[in-house]
């Protein structure tokens, strides 16, 4: 885990800085759907407790997506109406890089609004409805009815009939849809209806426009009531009920008529019709103007003007007078003009083959101009101001239809037309031929002449005679004399069948007639028989012609002749024609074709397989064929004619079972040979989907889709760590008895139908679990390392895994049982677990755990910074690594153990002046594990003395006893100061301190010394004096100088006597004066 800090500047200016530790964040909390739409959720949560960046929202279910957001809220949009949504929330680490646990919430969109909504049919007790069902999804739909009765209802169509009403009721039915999970309904779609309360009514409406009207519905629309009029309305069925009537009274000024229309147009008249104005009215104003004026009063919605001039123009308006005849309303004004009378006396004066020529008489009136409208073979239109017209570039022998108008005066109404129907004159037929001859008949041929026509008329004359009328290009003279000879003319008559065109004439002769009936009555593949009927008439012989696989021709007499030496298969056309009497004219031939029969393919073979074709071949049969007949049954049946000497049947069902059979068809397709069978399957579909679903240390579970087609059964075949094959119908396999960590590739192929053809195989590879390593044992720990071993599993693998959590996750692969994981934290706890791999790498078996802590390291600078008589007070600097606390142990007279998490600790209860080892060493971060101590001597300080007293004094001495403090000690040390000052160490408890100046104060000290005589206690102290001496000392100095009076000498003097003093008494307290001197 790392931290950093994250500074930020609030409003007032100061920069605060926060630390952050990117860890995984904690879930949200109070995960709430608080609105919902057709097409979102809205979603409100609980920020986790601590930091995160921003939220991850996952949505599965109808659709899915997957969006981030950084509010507590959002609204997930765009989904299916009706729709089930899984909906999980979690929040990503201040950093982005760690996501947390997920907090998911089940919800559904509402179901949009069903549409269309119909009532379609209605019955006393009865309302049916339809509807269009909603955008989206839905599970269901409620009906709610209210009104004469209420009922609701569960309904999955679109449509429901509500039944058991109340006759004659008012209802008000809505139709909602239900989420697919059926939890949320959409708003519901309403609308009202009624029962019918009898089978029909009777409306009677009086007043300005009496009506009277019988309905089967619960409705009725009268229409052409005036707002302000009264009115007398009144319902009924068998006559026992009358409505209530609606009135009203005064006049108004009317409104303006609406839609004034031209409806109506002729010579001499223009039917007006108009709408009421809205409101009431009396009569309407006519006013017209225009080549002539009138005005006039009429109280209908419409008027025929009539009396007016043909092709006039006129101006009209139309105004409403009030109901009282008072006010007149505003105009409505309308232009026209009426039509113009019909030209007369149109004639055709003049024809020819592409012209004709019109006149007319002016019609009654006035007119601007003339339109001419040409139908017919060409359409043309044209305006000319004169009374007639030469219409030229007309198609010869065509029709027309000729119109002729007059337009009004203002060249905006065309009057009626004048019709005159006419035709141009056809031209000559052209290249007229006999281009077929039979004994009966001549076959006449001829190019239709330019232009049109409608018919053609042909005269025969020769050994008979005839005309008649053909509409056809050609013509097959028939019933004629064998041998004849004939004329023969060709006329064309025009399109409208009025006007005969010049005649163009030919000549010829009939032939002799045909034998009958040839028939081929026998067929083997070498020959054929043939018999026919005598032709109608003489003959001398028959000329027999043979053409095809062979060509030949003959002369025979009889009626008969079987064609021999003939190839198998073959295919022949036979002419037999009859020649005349006298030899000289042949006549037309009488042709059948026949074709031997075709030899049996040989070798039929099914060379090729596959899941859906059989690829056969087969030898050509000898002589000729077209082609072949397959015929195949089975599975799937079919007939296909193929022209090769294979074929790949295709389309087959997988693993189907299949009779072949081949026949050869005769050259020209007319005769089949016998046929030659073969049988065979197709090869199964591979399986699909071959999955392994399930897998254990000892067993795969197979699963796998069923392939296209046929099957009859399954062979599963297996190698690997061991190997088998076996047989199963079913499409799963439970593969038991597997080593664990073994390796299998396990194929798996379908068997036809009838169990002969094996199909492709599917394979999947696989391998089962590991068993579970054994005995996993931390054998040594360091402040760096554990040594790990553990047994191997029973059976296969082909590696292991190592994975440590602790300080950082970290993954190792080892193929070894053992393992020294370095470089660790000192005093960390780690969880170590190993799996085994299987022999090919790709499964992982469950894993072996085991906890351990490493060795923390030795705590450094270990020292006793503060002693007192009872406590000894550590501190040290921590070890390198992690660890959870220290163990302090103090060994001496008396021993003392403590843990603290500090790095310093106070050693109390301790003995005063006791000598103590102290060890400190730290605890692994599990506590599990003790590191190396660091081992440090001490003493406390030894207790004061008691009782001290000075109990002998003398000039010269001080003799001193005390009581031994609690607890140990070694020595005392005692200090006397004063006029002079001594140091002294004794075992006792008691001293005479000597060679003191007498008179003089002493302040004395004892303090002891600790057991290893390191430490000094605190010192008791005690005063006294020693006592003065009661001698006087006087000596009498002899000198040979002369000065002893000068000061010199005197000093000099003084001197000598306190050393010789001193050295006579020493520690005796003197003063030595000079009194005086004296000569003798």
């Amino acid at each position: 885990m790392s931290t950093s800090a994250v500074d930020f500047t609030p409003s007032h200016g100061a920069t605060i800085s926060l630390p952050l530790t990117n860890g995984k964040p904690e879930k949200v909390t109070n995960l709430t759907i608080t609105n919902t739409t057709t097409t979102s959720l809205f979603l409100t949560w609980t920020a986790p407790v601590g930091l995160h960046s921003h939220y991850i929202i996952n949505t599965t279910g109808s659709s899915s997506a997957s969006m981030a957001a950084g509010t507590d809220y959002v609204n997930i949009t765009g989904l299916i109406p009706g729709g089930n949504y899984s909906i999980s929330i979690s929040a990503v680490s201040f950093d982005g890089t760690i996501e947390g646990d997920s907090l998911s919430t089940n919800g559904s969109t509402k179901p949009e609004n069903v549409t269309h909504l119909t009532i379609t049919n209605t019955t006393t007790t009865s309302m049916f409805l339809t509807w269009t069902a909603p955008v989206g999804l839905h599970s269901y739909y409620i009906i709610n009815t209210t009104g004469s009765s209420s009922e609701s209802m569960i309904v999955e169509t679109d449509y429901v009939n509500i039944t058991g009403l109340i006759p004659g009721g008012n209802y008000s039915i809505s139709v909602s849809a239900h989420s697919f999970d059926g939890t949320i309904e959409g708003e519901s779609v309403s609308m009202k209806g009624s029962t019918r309360l009898h089978s029909y009514y009777i409306i009677n409406t009086t007043r300005n426009s009496p009506e009277g009207m019988d309905v089967a519905t619960d409705y009725v629309n009268i229409t052409g009531i005036t707002p302000e009029g009264n009115y007398s309305i009144s319902v009924s069925f068998d006559g026992m009920i009358e409505g209530e009537s609606l009135s009203v009274k005064e006049s108004i000024k009317p409104e303006i008529p609406r839609n004034l229309t031209i409806t109506d147009t002729t010579t001499t008249s223009l039917f007006l019709t108009w709408t009421a104005p809205v409101g009431l009215h009396s009569h309407y104003i006519i006013n017209i103007t225009g080549n002539s004026s009138e005005s006039m009063v009429v109280e209908t919605d419409y008027l025929n003007l009539t009396g007016l001039t043909p092709g006039g123009n006129y101006s009209i308006s139309v105004s409403a007078v009030s109901f009282d005849g008072t006010i007149e309303g505003e105009s409505l004004l309308v232009k026209g003009s009426t039509k113009p009378e019909i030209p007369r006396n149109l004639t055709i004066t003049d024809t020819t083959t592409t012209s004709l020529f019109l006149t007319w008489t002016a019609p009654v009136g006035l007119h601007s101009h003339y339109i001419i409208n040409i139908t017919g073979n060409s359409s043309e239109s044209m305006v000319v101001e004169t009374d007639y017209l030469n219409l030229t570039g007309l198609t010869p022998g065509g029709n027309y239809s000729i119109s002729v108008s007059a337009v009004s005066f203002d060249g905006t109404i065309e009057g009626g037309s004048l019709l005159v129907k006419g035709s141009t004159k056809p031209e000559i037929p052209r290249n007229l031929t006999i281009t077929d001859t039979t004994t009966t008949s001549l076959f006449l041929t001829w190019t239709a002449p330019v232009g049109l026509h409608s018919h053609y008329i042909i005269n025969i004359t020769g050994n008979s005679s005839e005309s008649m009328v053909v509409e056809t290009d050609y013509l097959n003279l028939t019933g004629l004399t064998p041998g004849g000879n004939y004329s023969i003319s060709v006329s064309a008559v025009s399109f409208d069948g009025t006007i005969e065109g010049e005649s163009l004439l030919v000549k010829g002769s009939t032939k002799p007639e045909i034998p009958r009936n040839l028939t081929i009555t026998d067929t083997t593949t070498t020959s054929l028989f043939l018999t026919w009927t005598a032709p109608v008439g003489l003959h001398s012989h028959y000329i027999i012609n043979i053409t095809g696989n062979s060509s030949e021709s003959m002369v025979v007499e009889t009626d008969y002749l079987n064609l021999t030496g003939l190839t198998p298969g073959g295919n022949y056309s036979i002419s037999v024609s009859a020649v005349s009497f006298d030899g000289t004219i042949e006549g037309e031939s009488l042709l059948v074709k026949g074709s031997t029969k075709p030899e049996i393919p040989r070798n039929l073979t099914i060379t090729d397989t596959t899941t859906t074709s059989l690829f056969l071949t087969w030898t050509a049969p000898v002589g000729f064929h077209s082609h072949y007949i397959i015929n195949t049954t089975g599975s799937s049946s079919e007939s296909m004619v193929v022209h090769t000497d294979y074929l790949n049947l295709t389309g087959l069902t997988p693993g189907g079972n299949y009779n072949i059979s081949v026949s050869a068809v005769s050259f020209d397709g007319t005769i089949e040979g016998k046929s030659l069978l073969v049988k065979g399957s197709t090869k199964p579909e591979i399986p699909r989907n071959l999955t392994i679903t399930d897998t254990t240390t000892t067993s795969l579970f197979l699963t796998w889709t069923a392939p296209v087609g046929l099957h009859s059964h399954y062979i599963i075949n297996m190698t690997g760590s061991s190997s088998e094959s076996m047989v199963v119908e079913t499409d799963y396999l439970n593969l038991t008895g597997l080593t664990p960590g073994g390796n299998y590739s396990i194929s798996v192929s379908a068997v036809s139908f009838d169990g002969t053809i094996e199909g492709k195989n599917l394979l999947v590879k696989g391998s089962t679990k590991p068993e579970i390593p054994r005995n996993l044992t931390i054998t040594d720990t360091t402040t760096t390392s554990l040594f790990l071993t553990w047994t191997a599993p029973v059976g296969l693998h082909s590696h292991y895994i190592i994975n440590i959590t602790g300080s950082s996750p970290e993954s190792i692969v080892v193929e070894t049982d053992y393992l020294n994981l370095t470089g660790l934290t000192p005093g960390r706890n780690y969880s170590i677990s190993v799996s085994a791999v299987s022999f090919d790498g790709t499964i992982e078996g469950e894993s072996l755990l085991v906890k351990g802590s490493i060795k923390p390291e030795k705590v450094t600078n270990f020292m006793i910074t503060n002693i007192t008589t009872a406590s000894l007070f550590l501190t040290w600097t921590a070890p390198t690594g992690l660890h959870s606390r220290y163990i302090i142990t103090a060994a001496g007279a008396s021993s003392a153990n403590m843990n603290v998490t500090t790095d310093y600790a106070n050693i109390t209860g301790l003995t005063p002046g006791e000598n103590y080892i102290i060890s400190v060493s730290a605890l692994s971060y599990d506590e599990m594990t003790v590191g190396d101590s660091l081992q440090r001597k001490g003493s406390t300080r030894p207790e004061k003395v008691t009782s001290l007293i000075i109990t002998n004094t003398t000039a010269t001495s001080l003799f001193l006893t005390w009581a031994a403090p609690t607890g140990l000690y070694s020595y005392y040390i005692i200090d006397a100061t004063g006029a002079s000052s001594t140091t002294m160490n004794v075992t006792t408890n008691s001293v005479n301190i000597l060679q003191l100046i007498p008179g003089e104060n002493y302040s004395v000290r004892v303090s002891a010394v600790s057991y290893d005589g390191t430490t000094l206690g605190d010192s008791v102290a005690a005063k006294g004096s020693t006592r003065k001496s009661s001698a006087i000392l006087r000596m009498s100095m002899f000198s040979s100088l002369l000065d002893i009076d000068g000061s010199d000498f005197h000093n000099q003097t003084l001197v000598q006597l306190k050393n010789i003093i001193q050295e006579q008494f020493p520690g005796v307290k003197f003063t030595v004066t000079w009194k005086g001197s004296r000569r003798s």
